[in-house]
């Protein structure tokens, strides 16, 4: 992760230096310990790696502060701040209430993670917040890409697109392969600086869309 972050920050501080003074020092090992302690969750290691490195991107309100793919980094403490919001506690109405159903002939329902597998985009309908699903990648117009922390199935690690309005997400990509890919991008030229008032703008020019 040290390497593919320097390879962005070397690329921001030729074209973009602005850019690379909103990225945030490194969380301490206690603060991300004390992070997943209050999600009840363990991050995965790319993910501890990167908060190392740099814990946010100094915000979510200029334009400027979107980075990575047009996304936030989200530090730690908005990271639970949007994680409550997201997935707000909520209590058994009848823990107690009888059941008729034979616990052994009842099926537990099919969790929308199954027969997921890396390379294979989905697009699913959740009905209701995933709590194991952790924000950590903001865009303005409120879509967050979070990253599995479910240690059950084969997801975990992965990056799924949560939009709170229409209630989809869909599989990305682990963090690791998804930083990789904005770093090949930014050093391949697709990424070009849009400059509006006193906004920053980094806009991803996708190449097979210019002219020949």
């Amino acid at each position: 992760m040290h390497l593919i972050w320097k390879r962005i920050e070397d690329w921001l501080n030729i074209h973009a230096p602005e850019l690379t003074s909103l990225l945030q020092p490194g969380a301490s090992e206690e603060e991300i310990q004390h992070t997943e302690a209050l999600l009840s969750v363990t991050f995965p290691e790319d993910i501890k790696a990167s908060y190392r490195i740099h814990n946010g991107s100094g915000g979510l309100f200029s334009q400027s502060h979107f980075i990575v793919k047009s996304h936030a980094l989200l530090s730690l403490k908005e990271m639970v701040d949007y994680w409550r919001m997201y997935a707000p506690l909520v209590e058994d109405q009848y823990p107690d209430e009888p059941t008729d159903l034979d616990p052994e002939s009842s099926d537990e329902p099919e969790n929308w993670r199954t027969g997921l597998f890396p390379q294979q985009a989905y697009r699913i309908m959740l009905e209701d917040y995933d709590r194991k699903l952790i924000p950590f990648l903001r865009r303005f117009d409120e879509d967050a890409l979070c990253f599995d922390t479910d240690p059950v199935h084969n997801t975990y690690g992965l990056i799924i697109d949560y939009a709170p309005q229409s209630g989809f997400a869909f599989y990305a990509s682990h963090w690791r392969d998804l930083l990789s890919s904005f770093a090949d991008d930014l050093e391949a030229g697709n990424y070009r600086i849009e400059r509006w008032d006193n906004d920053l703008f980094l806009t991803f020019d996708d190449p097979t869309q210019r002219p020949i």
